[in-house]
């Protein structure tokens, strides 16, 4: 596998683990298999590699919550979600992610 597929399935990687560990509007990240918004993950990407704002993620949130899942986390959840995909660098070049292994790998659960 070269660089950037490595670049490109650690950042799919991460953006799902983020969605899992602190969104998680049907509550069930403690019982479920951790692909359960990887349905997500494709939105969730174009959104940040279109620069969509914190506030403009937990919109995409809130949206996908009404769209397919039918349950909504809290707002403060869905900030802590945005805030978090804001930080990872997604760029697929030679740098890896940025801090992603310290956002997700540390996690306190909400």
């Amino acid at each position: 596998m070269d660089r950037k597929a490595r670049q490109a399935r650690q950042i799919y990687s991460a953006i799902n683990e983020i969605l899992f560990a602190y969104w998680d509007p049907i509550g069930i990240n403690d019982v479920a298999p951790t692909d359960e918004y990887e349905a997500n993950v494709g939105d969730v990407y174009r959104a940040l590699v279109n620069g969509k704002s914190e506030r403009g993620l937990v919109g995409l949130l809130t949206a996908i919550e009404n769209k397919s899942i039918g349950l909504r986390a809290p707002l403060r959840r869905k900030t802590e979600a945005a805030r978090r995909l804001r930080a990872l660098d997604i760029r697929l070049s030679k740098q890896l992610l940025c801090g992603a292994s310290r956002l997700t790998s540390s996690w306190s659960r909400p």
